[in-house]
């Protein structure tokens, strides 16, 4: 008697491909760290502008209050993955620096590479330090460790740090708004494109030089500096930059992403930022 041979295929069935909505990229944005960070920023930002609208009796005033504070914590423990989300960029971009350090002579933009390494190196660092200062605030906030004394210096190395990075993304961002005015005589499609990554640019722009604000009253709350302002208007000026870097850090993500799509290219030389 003969046994039938039989076998088992486990290979996925490959289904017909969806093609990606609105929805599906927001969901999609939302499974990273950085999506669901900025998830609760939106909350906390629209519950701090809520704190201040006199139309609001002072129980949903007080309600704004508490729920800014939950998603100011919630976000701040996301800090905690990020950690290791830029301590490996950190990594990569030290061990790229030093691929670019032994290229030969030969090489013609060899200054070019290790430049644009060690500039990685340095924002990669500047990345790694905030993250580092917001989980500190984290564990502060929590009581798992009470950093009372030392807020002053977290708060310092915070906003350097985000100082320095920023700024370099500004300057960076700046070049590239300069270089796509340069271009001249390519095809209209081509001409599109660029025109679509300079309105990026500018949109970096707008969310570096609000950071950069914001990290240069934060310096100047330690000292002095700040004492003449009047509380009122200080404060409603920080959240109004606050909320115009969150509009532009949000804005940047999808309008790359739509750019990407739509040139089919994936450029990773488009921004310096984590967005």
């Amino acid at each position: 008697m003969t046994t039938a041979i039989t076998s088992y295929d486990d290979k996925p069935v490959a289904l017909p491909a969806l093609k990606q909505g609105k929805v599906d990229r927001v969901t999609g944005y939302l499974e990273t760290a950085t999506g669901t960070w900025d998830l609760y920023r939106v909350f906390e930002t629209i519950s701090l502008w809520a704190q201040k609208c006199t139309l609001l009796d002072a129980s949903q005033r007080f309600l704004a209050e508490k729920t800014s504070q939950v998603m100011s914590v919630l976000g701040a423990g996301l800090s905690l993955p990020h950690l290791l989300i830029d301590g490996n960029g950190l990594k990569k971009s030290v061990e790229q620096l030093s691929l670019a350090n032994q290229l030969t002579e030969a090489d013609p933009l060899r200054g070019k590479k290790i430049t644009e390494a060690g500039k990685q190196v340095f924002v990669k660092s500047m990345y790694f330090g905030t993250t580092f200062t917001m989980a500190l605030n984290f564990f502060h906030e929590l009581k798992f460790v009470d950093f009372a004394k030392q807020l002053p210096i977290i708060n310092f190395f915070f906003n350097a740090t985000c100082l320095a990075a920023d700024s370099v993304e500004l300057v960076d961002e700046v070049y590239k708004v300069s270089g796509y005015r340069s271009v001249k005589g390519e095809s209209p499609e081509k001409m599109a494109e660029v025109q679509d990554k300079a309105w990026l640019a500018w949109v970096n722009i707008v969310k570096c030089v609000s950071s950069v604000a914001l990290a240069v009253i934060g310096l100047a709350s330690l000292t002095t500096a700040t004492a003449a302002v009047n509380p009122v208007l200080l404060s409603t000026s920080i959240l109004g930059l606050s909320t115009t870097w969150l509009v532009a850090k949000i804005s940047s993500h999808f309008y790359k992403q739509t750019i990407e799509e739509k040139y089919c290219t994936v450029d990773k030389s488009l921004s310096l930022s984590r967005v």
